[in-house]
């Protein structure tokens, strides 16, 4: 049971990190007009961080999801996974800053997080952190239900 589990997880882990990485290069490329470039630190069509936020979110709100409320309750639910989620991908992005940095000096989006005026050390920044809520409800609402 207890394999069948990580087995899944590890599904999902990669699903979310092939997902992520091509909703940013569809971004970069026909919102920003960028031309077309692998977005990743690694050879493949994933970005791992991706993968580690969406598992992080399944498992840490997975029970919390679950629970069952009147209406106000439903609301407040939506409103309470949006602000755990964001706080989960600033947790999870600064961690992987730190080790990436260490690893690797430096990271992927160090450069782009110095245009967000509400940023720590271009490793988090508040607007994508809030993007990142909006993607962690679609995984918990709609990917993961």
């Amino acid at each position: 049971m207890k394999n069948q589990f990580i087995q899944k997880k590890f599904i999902c882990f990669i699903f979310y990190a092939i997902l992520g990485w091509s909703c940013e290069v569809l971004y970069y490329t026909f919102h920003l007009d960028l031309p077309f470039k692998n977005r990743g630190m690694l050879l493949g069509p994933y970005m791992p961080i991706y993968g580690l936020y969406a598992i992080v979110c399944v498992i840490a709100l997975g029970s919390f999801m679950k629970k069952k409320g009147g209406f106000l309750f439903k609301l407040l639910k939506i409103l309470i996974v949006y602000l755990l989620c964001t706080i989960i991908i600033s947790a999870v992005q600064l961690g992987a800053t730190y080790v990436l940095e260490h690893f690797t000096g430096s990271w992927s989006w160090a450069t782009m997080y110095q245009q967000f005026d509400f940023n720590f050390e271009n490793r988090v920044a508040l607007i994508p952190s809030l993007k990142f809520g909006v993607a962690g409800l679609i995984i918990l609402y709609i990917f993961q239900p």
